[in-house]
């Protein structure tokens, strides 16, 4: 996965043709139901690691 090679979060939404699972066995860090769930994922990561 190119996050990976790249130093960052892999984040992956399970709303497209890969299931969750896929998306993990791929390499995601974190994987989302939903698009919309990122924007209050990203408000708690960023909370997170201030």
């Amino acid at each position: 996965i190119g996050a990976r090679e790249g130093g960052a979060l892999a984040v992956g939404v399970a709303t497209g043709p890969c299931s969750a699972g896929e998306l993990h066995t791929a390499g995601a860090d974190v994987v989302l139901a939903r698009l919309g769930e990122f924007p209050p994922w990203l408000l708690g990561e960023a909370t997170r690691r201030s």
